[in-house]
Protein backbone atom coordinates (compact mmCIF):
# COMPACT_ATOMS: atom_id res chain seq x y z
CA UNK A 1 0.00 0.00 0.00
CA UNK A 2 1.80 3.06 -0.85
CA UNK A 3 1.16 6.25 -0.80
CA UNK A 4 -0.49 8.45 -4.45
CA UNK A 5 -0.77 11.45 -5.45
CA UNK A 6 -4.52 12.40 -4.86
CA UNK A 7 -6.75 11.79 -8.04
CA UNK A 8 -9.61 13.86 -9.14
CA UNK A 9 -12.00 10.42 -8.87
CA UNK A 10 -10.46 9.59 -5.58
CA UNK A 11 -11.59 12.93 -4.62
CA UNK A 12 -14.66 12.38 -5.44
CA UNK A 13 -15.01 8.99 -4.23
CA UNK A 14 -14.44 10.83 -1.08
CA UNK A 15 -16.82 13.58 -0.98
CA UNK A 16 -20.11 11.05 -2.29
CA UNK A 17 -19.19 8.52 0.50
CA UNK A 18 -18.60 11.11 3.41
CA UNK A 19 -22.29 12.61 2.20
CA UNK A 20 -24.21 9.16 2.03
CA UNK A 21 -22.77 7.79 5.40
CA UNK A 22 -21.68 11.11 7.45
CA UNK A 23 -21.02 8.69 10.31
CA UNK A 24 -17.64 7.75 8.60
CA UNK A 25 -14.82 9.33 9.94
CA UNK A 26 -11.39 9.11 7.88
CA UNK A 27 -9.59 6.19 8.52
CA UNK A 28 -12.73 4.09 7.49
CA UNK A 29 -13.10 6.49 4.69
CA UNK A 30 -8.92 5.69 4.07
CA UNK A 31 -10.06 1.79 4.24
CA UNK A 32 -13.01 1.96 1.85
CA UNK A 33 -10.41 3.82 -0.94
CA UNK A 34 -7.71 0.93 0.00
CA UNK A 35 -10.60 -1.54 -1.28
CA UNK A 36 -11.75 0.77 -4.14
CA UNK A 37 -8.04 2.05 -5.50
CA UNK A 38 -5.51 -0.21 -4.14
CA UNK A 39 -3.65 3.42 -2.84
CA UNK A 40 -3.19 4.02 0.89
CA UNK A 41 -4.55 7.84 1.22
CA UNK A 42 -3.38 9.31 4.75
CA UNK A 43 -5.99 10.62 7.22
CA UNK A 44 -4.69 13.95 7.10
CA UNK A 45 -5.30 14.14 3.74
CA UNK A 46 -9.15 12.89 3.68
CA UNK A 47 -9.56 15.43 6.51
CA UNK A 48 -7.68 18.31 4.05
CA UNK A 49 -10.71 17.45 1.51
CA UNK A 50 -13.84 17.22 3.65
CA UNK A 51 -12.72 20.23 5.26
CA UNK A 52 -13.10 22.17 1.57
CA UNK A 53 -16.41 20.69 1.26
CA UNK A 54 -17.78 21.47 4.78
CA UNK A 55 -18.02 17.73 5.50
CA UNK A 56 -15.43 17.36 8.06
CA UNK A 57 -16.57 17.22 12.02
CA UNK A 58 -13.96 18.13 14.42
CA UNK A 59 -12.22 15.39 15.73
CA UNK A 60 -12.91 13.20 18.82
CA UNK A 61 -16.50 15.16 19.09
CA UNK A 62 -19.98 14.11 18.40
CA UNK A 63 -22.67 16.12 17.12
CA UNK A 64 -24.23 18.67 19.79
CA UNK A 65 -27.48 16.66 19.13
CA UNK A 66 -26.48 13.86 20.80
CA UNK A 67 -23.65 13.56 23.64
CA UNK A 68 -22.22 9.84 23.09
CA UNK A 69 -18.70 8.78 22.83
CA UNK A 70 -17.07 8.10 19.48
CA UNK A 71 -16.00 4.33 19.52
CA UNK A 72 -12.70 3.93 20.29
CA UNK A 73 -10.48 0.89 20.35
CA UNK A 74 -6.83 2.38 21.62
CA UNK A 75 -7.28 2.55 25.35
CA UNK A 76 -9.13 0.77 28.15
CA UNK A 77 -10.38 2.08 31.60
CA UNK A 78 -8.39 -0.38 33.58
CA UNK A 79 -10.06 -3.58 35.02
CA UNK A 80 -12.99 -2.73 32.74
CA UNK A 81 -12.40 -2.31 29.27
CA UNK A 82 -14.67 0.06 28.19
CA UNK A 83 -13.38 2.22 25.56
CA UNK A 84 -11.93 5.71 26.11
CA UNK A 85 -11.66 8.99 24.30
CA UNK A 86 -8.24 9.44 23.71
CA UNK A 87 -5.88 10.99 20.82
CA UNK A 88 -6.25 8.73 18.25
CA UNK A 89 -9.77 7.21 16.87
CA UNK A 90 -10.20 4.59 15.04
CA UNK A 91 -14.31 5.41 14.19
CA UNK A 92 -16.20 8.66 14.54
CA UNK A 93 -19.83 8.30 14.35
CA UNK A 94 -22.43 10.36 15.76
CA UNK A 95 -24.43 8.04 16.79
CA UNK A 96 -24.40 4.80 19.13
CA UNK A 97 -24.61 1.20 17.40
CA UNK A 98 -28.14 0.16 17.07
CA UNK A 99 -28.90 -2.16 20.13
CA UNK A 100 -30.07 -5.73 19.34
CA UNK A 101 -31.34 -6.81 22.24
CA UNK A 102 -31.32 -4.89 25.79
CA UNK A 103 -30.94 -6.35 28.65
CA UNK A 104 -33.19 -9.28 27.23
CA UNK A 105 -35.52 -11.27 29.31
CA UNK A 106 -35.76 -14.44 27.35
CA UNK A 107 -32.39 -16.89 25.65
CA UNK A 108 -32.70 -17.21 22.17
CA UNK A 109 -33.09 -20.16 19.84
CA UNK A 110 -29.82 -21.18 17.67
CA UNK A 111 -27.37 -18.68 19.16
CA UNK A 112 -24.48 -21.22 18.78
CA UNK A 113 -24.94 -19.72 15.24
CA UNK A 114 -22.33 -16.90 16.68
CA UNK A 115 -19.34 -19.41 16.45
CA UNK A 116 -20.41 -19.13 12.52
CA UNK A 117 -20.76 -15.07 12.64
CA UNK A 118 -17.23 -14.69 14.23
CA UNK A 119 -16.23 -17.01 11.47
CA UNK A 120 -17.29 -14.60 8.84
CA UNK A 121 -16.19 -11.55 10.54
CA UNK A 122 -13.05 -13.01 10.42
CA UNK A 123 -13.37 -14.71 6.62
CA UNK A 124 -15.62 -11.69 5.21
CA UNK A 125 -17.48 -13.56 2.84
CA UNK A 126 -20.71 -12.22 3.22
CA UNK A 127 -19.54 -8.81 3.07
CA UNK A 128 -17.14 -9.88 -0.07
CA UNK A 129 -20.83 -10.92 -1.94
CA UNK A 130 -22.61 -7.81 -0.32
CA UNK A 131 -19.58 -6.15 -2.23
CA UNK A 132 -19.92 -7.63 -5.55
CA UNK A 133 -23.80 -7.22 -5.89
CA UNK A 134 -23.64 -3.45 -4.33
CA UNK A 135 -21.30 -2.77 -7.50
CA UNK A 136 -23.93 -4.32 -9.71
CA UNK A 137 -26.47 -1.09 -11.16
CA UNK A 138 -29.80 -3.03 -11.78
CA UNK A 139 -32.54 -0.69 -11.00
CA UNK A 140 -33.07 2.09 -8.28
CA UNK A 141 -34.78 -0.77 -5.79
CA UNK A 142 -31.18 -2.18 -4.95
CA UNK A 143 -30.58 -1.82 -1.30
CA UNK A 144 -28.27 0.31 0.07
CA UNK A 145 -26.29 -2.51 1.57
CA UNK A 146 -26.93 -6.25 0.38
CA UNK A 147 -25.11 -7.39 3.90
CA UNK A 148 -27.50 -7.88 6.34
CA UNK A 149 -29.97 -9.92 3.51
CA UNK A 150 -26.91 -11.45 2.53
CA UNK A 151 -26.27 -13.05 6.60
CA UNK A 152 -30.20 -13.36 6.68
CA UNK A 153 -29.98 -15.70 3.94
CA UNK A 154 -26.92 -17.26 4.82
CA UNK A 155 -27.98 -18.40 7.85
CA UNK A 156 -32.09 -19.19 7.23
CA UNK A 157 -31.23 -22.79 6.63
CA UNK A 158 -29.46 -23.20 10.29
CA UNK A 159 -33.03 -22.48 11.31
CA UNK A 160 -34.40 -25.97 10.75
CA UNK A 161 -37.04 -23.71 8.02
CA UNK A 162 -36.86 -23.72 4.43
CA UNK A 163 -38.41 -20.47 4.07
CA UNK A 164 -38.33 -17.11 6.80
CA UNK A 165 -41.91 -17.25 6.92
CA UNK A 166 -41.78 -20.99 8.22
CA UNK A 167 -39.72 -19.09 11.49
CA UNK A 168 -41.52 -18.94 15.02
CA UNK A 169 -41.36 -15.38 15.81
CA UNK A 170 -38.75 -16.36 17.99
CA UNK A 171 -36.53 -17.80 15.64
CA UNK A 172 -37.29 -14.80 13.74
CA UNK A 173 -35.45 -12.79 16.99
CA UNK A 174 -32.77 -14.92 16.64
CA UNK A 175 -31.84 -14.39 13.01
CA UNK A 176 -32.15 -10.64 13.78
CA UNK A 177 -29.66 -10.70 16.52
CA UNK A 178 -27.55 -12.87 14.05
CA UNK A 179 -27.77 -10.00 11.41
CA UNK A 180 -28.66 -6.85 13.24
CA UNK A 181 -31.37 -6.23 10.93
CA UNK A 182 -35.15 -7.63 10.83
CA UNK A 183 -36.55 -8.54 7.51
CA UNK A 184 -39.88 -9.51 6.44
CA UNK A 185 -40.57 -12.82 4.68
CA UNK A 186 -41.82 -10.43 1.34
CA UNK A 187 -37.96 -9.12 2.23
CA UNK A 188 -36.14 -12.54 1.97
CA UNK A 189 -38.29 -13.63 -1.13
CA UNK A 190 -37.93 -10.21 -3.00
CA UNK A 191 -34.21 -10.93 -2.19
CA UNK A 192 -33.93 -14.06 -3.68
CA UNK A 193 -36.06 -12.86 -6.90
CA UNK A 194 -33.62 -9.91 -7.50
CA UNK A 195 -30.61 -11.39 -7.50
CA UNK A 196 -31.16 -13.69 -10.31
CA UNK A 197 -27.27 -13.62 -11.14
CA UNK A 198 -25.63 -14.20 -14.48
CA UNK A 199 -23.30 -16.90 -14.81
CA UNK A 200 -20.20 -13.96 -14.64
CA UNK A 201 -21.39 -12.43 -11.21
CA UNK A 202 -21.77 -16.02 -9.81
CA UNK A 203 -17.88 -17.07 -10.78
CA UNK A 204 -17.31 -13.88 -9.63
CA UNK A 205 -18.42 -14.20 -6.26
CA UNK A 206 -17.31 -17.84 -5.80
CA UNK A 207 -13.78 -17.19 -6.95
CA UNK A 208 -13.58 -14.22 -4.69
CA UNK A 209 -14.93 -16.56 -1.84
CA UNK A 210 -12.18 -19.14 -2.82
CA UNK A 211 -9.86 -16.69 -2.31
CA UNK A 212 -11.21 -15.54 1.05
CA UNK A 213 -11.21 -19.16 2.57
CA UNK A 214 -7.16 -19.79 2.16
CA UNK A 215 -6.40 -16.90 4.29
CA UNK A 216 -2.52 -16.38 5.85
CA UNK A 217 -0.47 -17.67 7.67
CA UNK A 218 2.68 -16.27 7.73
CA UNK A 219 3.42 -12.40 7.64
CA UNK A 220 7.32 -11.79 7.24
CA UNK A 221 8.89 -8.41 8.49
CA UNK A 222 12.37 -7.55 6.22
CA UNK A 223 14.18 -4.63 7.77
CA UNK A 224 16.47 -2.46 6.44
CA UNK A 225 19.18 -4.75 7.15
CA UNK A 226 17.92 -7.51 5.70
CA UNK A 227 17.59 -9.43 8.93
CA UNK A 228 13.65 -10.34 9.38
CA UNK A 229 11.23 -12.39 11.73
CA UNK A 230 7.55 -13.93 11.04
CA UNK A 231 4.04 -13.09 13.17
CA UNK A 232 1.31 -15.56 12.65
CA UNK A 233 -1.93 -14.15 10.89
CA UNK A 234 -3.41 -15.15 14.13
CA UNK A 235 -1.28 -12.47 16.34
CA UNK A 236 -0.41 -14.94 18.61
CA UNK A 237 3.51 -14.82 18.71
CA UNK A 238 7.06 -14.08 16.82
CA UNK A 239 8.81 -16.76 15.24
CA UNK A 240 11.76 -16.97 13.48
CA UNK A 241 10.84 -19.37 10.55
CA UNK A 242 8.02 -19.77 8.48
CA UNK A 243 7.33 -22.94 9.87
CA UNK A 244 4.39 -22.34 11.89
CA UNK A 245 1.27 -24.61 12.13
CA UNK A 246 -1.48 -23.76 10.52
CA UNK A 247 -3.73 -23.61 13.20
CA UNK A 248 -2.34 -20.05 13.17
CA UNK A 249 -3.49 -18.78 10.26
CA UNK A 250 -6.52 -16.13 10.02
CA UNK A 251 -8.44 -14.54 7.20
CA UNK A 252 -7.16 -12.01 4.94
CA UNK A 253 -9.27 -8.94 5.54
CA UNK A 254 -8.70 -9.72 9.36
CA UNK A 255 -5.19 -10.15 9.13
CA UNK A 256 -4.97 -6.59 7.43
CA UNK A 257 -7.09 -4.77 9.80
CA UNK A 258 -5.20 -5.58 12.97
CA UNK A 259 -1.91 -5.37 10.68
CA UNK A 260 -2.92 -1.87 9.19
CA UNK A 261 -3.68 -0.56 13.12
CA UNK A 262 -0.46 -2.10 14.13
CA UNK A 263 1.86 -0.20 11.66
CA UNK A 264 -0.20 2.76 11.80
CA UNK A 265 0.99 3.30 15.62
CA UNK A 266 -3.08 2.98 16.55
CA UNK A 267 -3.53 -0.12 18.42
CA UNK A 268 -0.61 -2.08 20.25
CA UNK A 269 -0.01 -5.04 19.05
CA UNK A 270 -0.57 -8.02 21.89
CA UNK A 271 1.22 -10.90 21.75
CA UNK A 272 1.75 -14.26 23.89
CA UNK A 273 4.87 -15.49 24.84
CA UNK A 274 6.63 -16.75 22.05
CA UNK A 275 8.20 -20.52 21.98
CA UNK A 276 11.52 -21.26 23.61
CA UNK A 277 12.33 -21.07 26.86
CA UNK A 278 16.35 -20.83 26.85
CA UNK A 279 18.10 -17.10 25.28
CA UNK A 280 15.90 -15.41 23.11
CA UNK A 281 16.12 -15.33 19.88
CA UNK A 282 17.23 -12.97 17.12
CA UNK A 283 13.89 -12.78 15.97
CA UNK A 284 12.46 -11.84 19.42
CA UNK A 285 15.36 -9.20 19.55
CA UNK A 286 14.74 -8.07 15.94
CA UNK A 287 10.74 -7.63 16.72
CA UNK A 288 11.68 -5.57 19.82
CA UNK A 289 13.65 -3.12 18.19
CA UNK A 290 11.71 -2.77 14.84
CA UNK A 291 8.48 -1.56 16.87
CA UNK A 292 10.58 0.86 18.93
CA UNK A 293 12.15 2.07 15.77
CA UNK A 294 15.37 3.30 17.54
CA UNK A 295 17.89 2.43 15.23
CA UNK A 296 17.85 2.79 11.79
CA UNK A 297 19.07 -0.36 10.17
CA UNK A 298 16.43 -1.99 12.33
CA UNK A 299 13.33 -0.10 11.09
CA UNK A 300 10.63 -2.28 8.63
CA UNK A 301 11.61 -2.19 5.21
CA UNK A 302 9.18 -4.47 3.90
CA UNK A 303 5.88 -6.93 4.96
CA UNK A 304 5.13 -10.12 2.76
CA UNK A 305 2.03 -12.01 3.40
CA UNK A 306 2.42 -16.05 2.77
CA UNK A 307 -0.30 -18.09 2.79
CA UNK A 308 -0.75 -21.53 4.60
CA UNK A 309 1.13 -23.29 1.81
CA UNK A 310 3.78 -20.97 1.80
CA UNK A 311 2.51 -18.85 -1.36
CA UNK A 312 3.03 -14.99 -1.83
CA UNK A 313 -0.08 -13.35 -1.37
CA UNK A 314 0.21 -9.37 -0.81
CA UNK A 315 3.72 -7.30 0.17
CA UNK A 316 3.00 -4.44 1.64
CA UNK A 317 5.11 -1.01 2.31
CA UNK A 318 4.52 0.04 6.00
CA UNK A 319 4.10 3.81 6.50
CA UNK A 320 6.96 5.85 7.25
CA UNK A 321 9.58 4.92 9.80
CA UNK A 322 7.75 6.10 13.15
CA UNK A 323 7.22 3.95 16.47
CA UNK A 324 4.53 1.13 17.09
CA UNK A 325 2.78 -0.24 19.89
CA UNK A 326 2.82 -3.42 21.41
CA UNK A 327 2.68 -5.77 24.15
CA UNK A 328 4.41 -8.87 25.39
CA UNK A 329 4.15 -11.45 28.07
CA UNK A 330 6.85 -13.29 28.81
CA UNK A 331 6.60 -16.42 31.42
CA UNK A 332 9.03 -15.63 34.80
CA UNK A 333 11.12 -18.74 33.79
CA UNK A 334 11.31 -17.51 30.17
CA UNK A 335 14.79 -16.36 28.98
CA UNK A 336 16.62 -16.35 32.52
CA UNK A 337 19.75 -15.20 30.25
CA UNK A 338 17.93 -12.40 28.66
CA UNK A 339 19.96 -9.63 28.28
CA UNK A 340 18.12 -6.94 30.84
CA UNK A 341 19.90 -3.70 29.87
CA UNK A 342 18.28 -4.68 26.34
CA UNK A 343 15.11 -3.09 27.43
CA UNK A 344 16.43 -0.16 29.15
CA UNK A 345 18.23 0.48 25.61
CA UNK A 346 15.38 0.48 23.98
CA UNK A 347 13.57 2.32 26.31
CA UNK A 348 11.07 -0.06 26.66
CA UNK A 349 8.78 -1.12 30.30
CA UNK A 350 9.20 -4.29 32.44
CA UNK A 351 6.01 -5.01 34.92
CA UNK A 352 4.54 -7.89 36.56
CA UNK A 353 1.16 -9.73 36.33
CA UNK A 354 0.11 -11.47 39.31
CA UNK A 355 -3.15 -13.39 40.17
CA UNK A 356 -5.05 -12.47 43.37
CA UNK A 357 -2.38 -14.68 45.65
CA UNK A 358 0.15 -12.11 44.84
CA UNK A 359 1.85 -14.98 41.98
CA UNK A 360 3.99 -13.76 39.23
CA UNK A 361 2.24 -15.21 36.02
CA UNK A 362 3.88 -13.04 33.79
CA UNK A 363 6.26 -10.82 32.70
CA UNK A 364 5.22 -7.75 30.43
CA UNK A 365 6.91 -5.44 28.24
CA UNK A 366 6.06 -2.84 26.51
CA UNK A 367 7.09 0.83 24.98
CA UNK A 368 4.07 2.35 25.53
CA UNK A 369 4.16 5.58 27.52
CA UNK A 370 4.01 5.49 31.35
CA UNK A 371 2.46 8.93 31.53
CA UNK A 372 -0.30 7.52 29.04
CA UNK A 373 -0.35 3.47 30.10
CA UNK A 374 -0.28 3.45 33.44
CA UNK A 375 0.70 -0.49 34.71
CA UNK A 376 -3.17 -1.58 35.55
CA UNK A 377 -4.16 -0.03 32.26
CA UNK A 378 -1.52 -2.42 30.07
CA UNK A 379 -2.31 -5.27 31.98
CA UNK A 380 -6.08 -4.78 31.06
CA UNK A 381 -5.16 -4.26 27.47
CA UNK A 382 -3.38 -7.44 27.71
CA UNK A 383 -6.16 -9.03 29.19
CA UNK A 384 -8.71 -7.80 26.78
CA UNK A 385 -6.57 -9.40 24.11
CA UNK A 386 -5.38 -12.89 26.41
CA UNK A 387 -8.92 -13.32 28.79
CA UNK A 388 -7.23 -16.62 29.97
CA UNK A 389 -3.26 -16.54 29.90
CA UNK A 390 -2.09 -19.60 31.20
CA UNK A 391 -4.87 -21.86 29.42
CA UNK A 392 -4.58 -19.39 26.69
CA UNK A 393 -0.77 -20.73 26.44
CA UNK A 394 -1.23 -23.70 27.10
CA UNK A 395 -3.54 -24.38 24.09
CA UNK A 396 -0.81 -22.59 21.97
CA UNK A 397 1.87 -25.31 22.91
CA UNK A 398 -0.75 -28.11 22.61
CA UNK A 399 -0.92 -27.01 18.77
CA UNK A 400 2.78 -26.75 18.74
CA UNK A 401 3.01 -30.23 19.60
CA UNK A 402 0.23 -31.78 17.62
CA UNK A 403 1.84 -29.85 14.53
CA UNK A 404 4.88 -31.40 15.21
CA UNK A 405 3.21 -34.64 15.43
CA UNK A 406 0.65 -34.66 12.52
CA UNK A 407 2.72 -32.11 10.42
CA UNK A 408 2.15 -34.05 7.23
CA UNK A 409 -1.81 -34.40 7.90
CA UNK A 410 -4.28 -32.30 5.99
CA UNK A 411 -7.34 -31.82 8.35
CA UNK A 412 -9.56 -29.90 5.93
CA UNK A 413 -12.59 -31.80 4.93
CA UNK A 414 -13.80 -31.38 1.63
CA UNK A 415 -16.25 -28.96 0.06
CA UNK A 416 -17.43 -29.37 -3.36
CA UNK A 417 -19.55 -27.27 -5.50
CA UNK A 418 -21.78 -28.60 -7.27
CA UNK A 419 -21.80 -26.80 -10.85
CA UNK A 420 -25.07 -26.72 -13.44
CA UNK A 421 -24.82 -28.12 -16.48
CA UNK A 422 -23.93 -24.49 -17.71
CA UNK A 423 -21.92 -24.19 -15.71
CA UNK A 424 -23.33 -21.55 -14.17
CA UNK A 425 -24.33 -20.97 -9.86
CA UNK A 426 -27.24 -19.77 -7.95
CA UNK A 427 -26.93 -18.15 -4.73
CA UNK A 428 -28.40 -20.89 -2.86
CA UNK A 429 -25.55 -22.96 -4.10
CA UNK A 430 -22.91 -19.92 -3.13
CA UNK A 431 -24.37 -19.79 0.42
CA UNK A 432 -24.37 -23.40 0.93
CA UNK A 433 -20.69 -23.68 0.10
CA UNK A 434 -19.71 -19.97 2.38
CA UNK A 435 -22.03 -22.17 5.54
CA UNK A 436 -19.91 -24.91 5.30
CA UNK A 437 -16.71 -22.77 4.76
CA UNK A 438 -18.02 -21.11 7.67
CA UNK A 439 -18.46 -24.41 9.59
CA UNK A 440 -15.13 -25.97 8.59
CA UNK A 441 -13.33 -22.18 10.08
CA UNK A 442 -15.21 -23.13 13.35
CA UNK A 443 -13.71 -26.60 13.43
CA UNK A 444 -10.01 -25.38 12.98
CA UNK A 445 -9.61 -22.42 14.84
CA UNK A 446 -12.51 -22.18 17.61
CA UNK A 447 -13.39 -26.09 18.52
CA UNK A 448 -11.12 -28.23 19.96
CA UNK A 449 -9.02 -30.65 18.38
CA UNK A 450 -11.55 -33.49 19.08
CA UNK A 451 -14.06 -31.98 17.37
CA UNK A 452 -12.59 -32.19 13.62
CA UNK A 453 -13.56 -35.31 12.42
CA UNK A 454 -17.03 -34.37 13.38
CA UNK A 455 -20.08 -33.71 10.65
CA UNK A 456 -22.42 -30.76 10.33
CA UNK A 457 -25.15 -31.84 12.25
CA UNK A 458 -22.85 -33.36 15.25
CA UNK A 459 -21.50 -29.60 15.39
CA UNK A 460 -25.14 -28.08 15.15
CA UNK A 461 -26.41 -30.52 18.05
CA UNK A 462 -23.42 -29.90 20.15
CA UNK A 463 -22.86 -26.02 19.41
CA UNK A 464 -24.88 -23.92 16.96
CA UNK A 465 -28.34 -24.98 18.63
CA UNK A 466 -27.66 -23.88 21.78
CA UNK A 467 -29.75 -20.76 23.23
CA UNK A 468 -28.12 -17.48 24.60
CA UNK A 469 -28.63 -13.88 25.70
CA UNK A 470 -27.22 -11.08 23.50
CA UNK A 471 -26.10 -8.52 25.19
CA UNK A 472 -25.39 -5.15 23.70
CA UNK A 473 -23.35 -1.99 24.94
CA UNK A 474 -21.67 0.71 23.99
CA UNK A 475 -17.94 -1.19 23.34
CA UNK A 476 -19.02 -5.10 23.31
CA UNK A 477 -21.52 -7.41 22.36
CA UNK A 478 -21.51 -10.32 24.93
CA UNK A 479 -23.55 -13.77 23.97
CA UNK A 480 -23.89 -15.72 26.99
CA UNK A 481 -25.20 -19.25 26.30
CA UNK A 482 -27.44 -20.81 28.82
CA UNK A 483 -27.39 -24.90 28.76
CA UNK A 484 -29.35 -27.49 29.47
CA UNK A 485 -29.71 -29.03 33.13
CA UNK A 486 -27.36 -31.84 32.02
CA UNK A 487 -25.27 -30.40 29.48
CA UNK A 488 -22.46 -32.71 28.83
CA UNK A 489 -20.13 -30.41 26.75
CA UNK A 490 -19.42 -27.63 29.38
CA UNK A 491 -15.48 -28.87 28.52
CA UNK A 492 -15.41 -28.50 24.81
CA UNK A 493 -18.18 -25.30 24.70
CA UNK A 494 -15.61 -23.46 27.33
CA UNK A 495 -12.80 -24.29 25.29
CA UNK A 496 -14.21 -22.75 22.19
CA UNK A 497 -15.44 -19.39 24.21
CA UNK A 498 -11.87 -18.96 25.27
CA UNK A 499 -10.67 -19.87 21.38
CA UNK A 500 -13.47 -17.18 20.02
CA UNK A 501 -12.21 -14.40 23.37
CA UNK A 502 -8.84 -14.85 22.29
CA UNK A 503 -9.02 -13.74 18.88
CA UNK A 504 -9.97 -10.62 19.36
CA UNK A 505 -12.84 -10.30 16.93
CA UNK A 506 -14.97 -7.10 16.41
CA UNK A 507 -18.42 -6.39 14.50
CA UNK A 508 -18.19 -3.64 11.47
CA UNK A 509 -19.45 -1.09 14.33
CA UNK A 510 -15.95 -1.98 16.09
CA UNK A 511 -17.92 -3.61 19.36
CA UNK A 512 -15.79 -6.50 20.72
CA UNK A 513 -17.36 -9.80 20.12
CA UNK A 514 -17.43 -12.15 23.56
CA UNK A 515 -18.67 -15.30 24.56
CA UNK A 516 -19.61 -16.79 27.95
CA UNK A 517 -20.72 -20.35 28.86
CA UNK A 518 -22.92 -18.81 31.78
CA UNK A 519 -25.74 -20.97 34.02
CA UNK A 520 -27.08 -24.00 33.75
CA UNK A 521 -30.56 -23.93 33.32
CA UNK A 522 -31.97 -25.03 36.29
CA UNK A 523 -28.69 -24.86 38.23
CA UNK A 524 -27.71 -21.38 38.97
CA UNK A 525 -24.45 -19.73 37.78
CA UNK A 526 -21.77 -21.50 36.29
CA UNK A 527 -18.70 -20.92 35.01
CA UNK A 528 -17.10 -17.32 34.01
CA UNK A 529 -14.41 -16.44 30.96
CA UNK A 530 -13.74 -13.55 32.56
CA UNK A 531 -9.84 -14.12 33.19
CA UNK A 532 -7.71 -12.92 35.80
CA UNK A 533 -7.83 -8.98 37.00
CA UNK A 534 -4.92 -7.55 37.38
Amino acid sequence: MENYKLKSEIREFIIQKASEHPELGCRKLSGLIEQAFKVDISKSTISTVLKSEGLNKPVGRCSSKKKDRPATLLTYEADRGKARNEETLLLSTDKQPELLISAPETALPNMGCWFLKAAELSLGGARAISDILSSINKDERKPADFLPLIESLLYLALFGAQEYKDLVPLSQNSLSALTGKKYSAEDLQWCLDYLKLTQPITLKIFNRLVALRAGVLAIKFILEDNSFFFLDAGGHSIWSTNRIPKYFSAGIEKTKEWLNEAMAGIKPLTLQAPPGFAAPTSAFLDFLASFQCEKPDKTIKRIELYSPDNLLIDTIQPPPQKKRYFILGLWPWQYKNRDRGTAQQLSLRSLAMTNNDNRKILDIITNLEKEKHNDNEVIAYYLERWPNPEIGYQDFLDKIGHFHQCAQIEWRQKNNVQFQEDGGLTLNVLLDYWRRELNLYCQRYFFPLSCHEWDFLLLKERFYNLQAKVYSETALLKVVFELPKDFPHLQDLSYACQRVNEADIHLLDRRKLAFEAGARIGKGAGISLDGINP
